[in-house]
C-alpha cells in the first residue's frame, strides 16, 4: 500500500511541463521571534563568545516557500504575529505563484 502510494507520488513528479497545470511544492517553517536579556560577552583569546540562556519571545513567524520546480519559480512569504500579519498570507502567495508572480530562481 505505501509503496504504491509513494509510485503514485513519483508520477507526479515525472509529468512534463505545464503553464495550465502548475507542479507546486510547499514548505513551511514555523520560528520565534527571540532577543537576548543580556549583551553577549565577546570573545576572548582561549575563550568562545558567552551567550547567556535566558531570552525574550517576542512572537512567532511562519516562513512559507513555494516552488514550481519544472517553471524555475518560487514565491517566498512569512506570516507573523509580531509583524502584525494576518492569516491569509498563504493564499495570497499561492495567488502570486499561479498568476505568474513568482520569482524566477
Amino acid at each position: 500500500m505505501l509503496a504504491q502510494a509513494m509510485e503514485d507520488v513519483l508520477e507526479v513528479y515525472a509529468r512534463p511541463y505545464n503553464p495550465q497545470c502548475p507542479q507546486v511544492c510547499l514548505d513551511e517553517a514555523a520560528k520565534q521571534i527571540l532577543s537576548d536579556v543580556r549583551t553577549p560577552l565577546p570573545m576572548k583569546p582561549g575563550q568562545p563568545v558567552r551567550v547567556d540562556n535566558e531570552y525574550v519571545r517576542h512572537g512567532t513567524c511562519a516562513l512559507f516557500m513555494l516552488f514550481e520546480p519544472l517553471a524555475q519559480s518560487r514565491q517566498r512569504d512569512r506570516e507573523s504575529e509580531a509583524c502584525g500579519f494576518g492569516t491569509g498570507a498563504q493564499a495570497w502567495t499561492m495567488r502570486g505563484l499561479c498568476s505568474g508572480g513568482a520569482a524566477p530562481l
